[in-house]
């Protein structure tokens, strides 16, 4: 391997030696090779929420409980506990958090956006890709899922002293931390993405 894949001015190769051996014992090589790069960096989202800049603690999502106790795979109306911080064109995370029924759909969950907003009531563009169960946080039974705005930065720093961080799970919601940036997100020494012991557990 040549190039270093941590320098995004790099390009990395990738070579493979392959050998045929014929029946009078003759062999032939032929060497494969496989050009990554160079990178360029990745960038996401629209950039809406402008740059940010975080030097304290920072939680930037808003959440929201998804209180419909079934939805049917390919929905795409939600009912929510409240809808205030959201819009329609919002990009959204719906993430089923528990599903003590079904557990294997325990951590499903889509990106998509809000295209309608009707009392509290949300259509979005994509139809989960599950059966969902929620509102029920009991222990024992637990179903729940939840609607997450994903903020749409252009840039995103870190300060030394500065932490973000999600809101800690409350049994509802809560737990996740997701944004987007159109350019670079910059975690200076000192600074801190954090979610230890914040999620559901």
């Amino acid at each position: 391997v040549s190039g270093d894949p941590t320098d995004q001015g790099s390009a990395t190769a990738f070579s493979e030696t392959i050998r045929a051996t014929d029946a009078a014992g003759n062999t032939t090589d032929k060497i494969f090779s496989i050009t990554v790069g160079p990178y360029t960096g990745v960038s996401a989202g629209d950039g809406t929420d402008g740059a940010l800049t975080v030097t304290g603690l920072v939680q930037p999502n808003t959440y929201f409980a998804i209180t419909d106790a079934t939805k049917a795979s390919s929905s795409t109306t939600f009912t929510l506990n409240t809808v205030s911080g959201l819009a329609v064109e919002d990009k959204v995370l719906i993430w089923q958090v528990q599903d003590a029924t079904t557990t294997a759909n325990a951590g499903k969950m889509i990106y998509t956006n809000i295209t309608a907003i009707n009392s509290l009531v949300v259509t979005v563009a994509d139809g989960i890709t599950w059966a969902m169960v929620s509102n029920d946080n009991n222990n024992t039974t637990a179903h729940t899922a939840q609607m997450v705005r994903i903020p749409q930065y252009t840039t995103v720093s870190v300060s030394s002293g500065g932490v973000m961080a999600p809101s800690r799970w409350n049994g509802l919601t809560g737990g996740i931390l997701v944004f987007e940036a159109t350019s670079t997100v910059t975690v200076n020494s000192g600074g801190y993405i954090v979610g230890d012991g914040m999620g559901f557990r």
